[in-house]
């Protein structure tokens, strides 16, 4: 974490990522691994706490915005994302409703939108430089 703070102001610039498509491709597989878990099955051995699943659901979508809030630093492009996996996070709710092994819950949907919320804040914070870093880690040419 120091190095990511020390190397500050040379990614305060705000570039544009060098492995954009990469960063995007696994973003798009968070969403991906994200709608498959809320839709498959509940494994029967999975006993969580009452209202445990609600830390999952936040840190879930909190994820997913902090992901796409650092990929594209365009305010607008993220309120655009930030109200979309809102949505997704209602969604699924609905979704869920219509199978026969999962449930409806509003209190999901809160935990998403409250995670959605937290994760764009985070966004806001110095770890938006996170993907820079790791980029100017990977690829400094022999550099020591």
């Amino acid at each position: 974490m120091a190095s990511l703070v020390g190397n500050d102001e040379k990614l305060r610039t705000e570039k544009p990522l060098r492995l954009h498509g990469i960063w995007r491709a696994l973003g798009i597989g968070l969403i991906a691994t994200i709608l498959t878990l809320s839709l498959m099955p509940m494994p029967v051995d999975a006993e969580l706490p009452e209202n445990g699943d609600k830390l999952g659901h936040f840190l879930m979508y909190g994820s997913l915005m902090f992901w796409f809030g650092v990929i594209y630093s365009a305010w607008r492009r993220q309120l655009a994302l930030a109200l979309a996996f809102c949505a997704m996070g209602i969604g699924v709710e609905f979704l869920q409703d219509l199978t026969p092994y999962r449930s409806f819950e509003v209190a999901d949907m809160a935990a998403n939108s409250v995670g959605v919320l937290i994760g764009w804040g985070v966004a806001f914070t110095p770890l938006r430089h996170c993907l820079a870093w790791t980029e100017n880690r990977m690829l400094r040419n022999g550099e020591t």
